[in-house]
């Protein structure tokens, strides 16, 4: 990045915050553009005769928007803990899971099983995506 525009953001960034809110503190604020030396430098005041004010250009500023934080990296929304329900024992819970864990764990081995014993091409891909989908879903419940 060219020196003079991270100077820019520096002189755009210190600018002070006044009580009547940073919108008008950024209205009022001019830079201006000076060569000094034959060297392009930027200030909040000018600095002689050569000095001209300077207005940034917005469609040079890039911007990143981040991915919501609840989708999962493989693109899988993940749901969230459930709360335990009142009157329900934490070894309820944990039976519950350990069965859930012992379903998935069936699955699996039925998959593998069909896909021993030979399959078509369109089956072949159906069973490799229910066993992705299981396989996911196991490292999600932790089993």
């Amino acid at each position: 990045m060219p020196r003079f525009l991270l100077l820019l953001i520096w002189i755009c960034l210190s600018q002070p915050v006044h009580a009547f809110g940073a919108e008008s503190a950024r209205a009022s604020a001019t830079i201006y553009r000076c060569s000094v030396d034959g060297v392009a430098t930027f200030s909040d005041r000018p600095c002689g005769d050569q000095s001209s004010a300077y207005e940034p250009d917005a469609a040079l500023v890039s911007t990143y928007t981040a991915p919501p934080t609840s989708v999962a990296p493989d693109g899988a929304r993940r749901s969230p803990p459930r709360p335990i329900a009142r009157g329900s024992s934490i070894a309820a819970v944990q039976a519950k899971r350990a069965e859930e864990c012992q379903r998935i764990q069936a699955s699996l081995r039925d998959i593998r099983s069909r896909m021993r014993a030979g399959y078509s091409a369109k089956e072949g891909e159906r069973l490799k995506a229910r066993r992705a989908k299981l396989e996911s879903t196991r490292r999600v419940r932790r089993c």
